[in-house]
């Protein structure tokens, strides 16, 4: 804690942090890409009722399950993250964009 800059938090909790922002960023966008995957991999088995297309469609259900899982742990950690280490920050923040946090919550937990 010597090399500690002056806005705050230690180099270490930054890097922690960007690092659990992003993985669940990357997680949360393959979850989307993998269903549109699949979407598309179903509609093309209805439409050639090819066997090809309906197991490519199975694979990627599964695939987005299992992203899904995953990054909803990484974002229940993050925000564990974000409300500990940075709760000044996520008060002010949380006044103007709060709006997309209450999308996310409704979104995969209702």
């Amino acid at each position: 804690m010597v090399n500690q800059p002056i806005l705050g938090a230690p180099t270490d909790v930054r890097v922690v942090t960007a690092v659990g922002v992003l993985a669940h960023l990357a997680m949360a966008s393959s979850f989307l890409g993998t269903i549109l995957l699949a979407v598309v991999a179903e509609y093309l088995y209805i439409r050639s009722r090819s066997p090809f297309w309906y197991n490519t469609a199975r694979t990627f259900s599964v695939i987005s399950t299992i992203f899904f899982g995953v990054g909803a742990a990484f974002g229940t950690l993050v925000e564990f993250g974000l409300v500990t280490l940075w709760s000044n920050f996520i008060s002010l923040i949380g006044e103007a964009i709060v709006l997309p946090f209450y999308l996310e919550l409704f979104a995969f937990f209702n």
